[in-house]
């Protein structure tokens, strides 16, 4: 799995912050405690911990329920951007499709697909933490 990562090599503090980060968080498995969506967007909470409930409710509405309150996720992926981390669960909301699943073969203009398999939904959700300047470095 690819890790993002927006830090220079001119600051090596944040890329110390971020490998902490990374190191102890990622594939860490803990229990949901709000409903969250599907889609690329997921929620958003701020740096004082609060859910922006407005934007998780129109996403629920039109995305519908990824994961439910109680069940346990998977922090499956870490992007670090400016001023926001954006923590994927359960393989993030997005569908995923492997390049050969697009691939057909045929003679003429009759075609057949190779994958026959029925696209897979995605069942993740991603949760969005925002910083009000900058990602704050993490101390060990």
């Amino acid at each position: 799995m690819a890790l993002v990562c927006s830090a220079s090599a001119k600051n090596p503090s944040q890329n110390d912050s971020h490998i902490v980060l990374i190191r102890g968080l990622l594939r860490e498995i803990a229990v949901n405690k709000v409903p969250l969506p599907r889609g690329s967007k997921g929620v958003r909470v701020d740096s004082q911990g609060k859910l922006d409930k407005a934007d998780a409710d129109s996403q629920l509405s039109a995305n519908g329920l990824a994961i439910k309150p109680g069940m346990p996720v998977e922090i499956s992926k870490m992007t670090f951007k400016s001023k926001e981390i954006v923590f994927e669960l359960n393989g993030g909301g997005k569908k995923k499709s492997k390049w050969y699943q697009h691939l057909e073969v045929g003679v003429g203009v009759d075609t057949v697909p190779i994958s026959q398999a029925p696209p897979v939904m995605s069942y993740g959700s991603s949760v969005t933490l925002v910083f009000p300047d900058k990602v704050p470095p993490v101390e060990r």
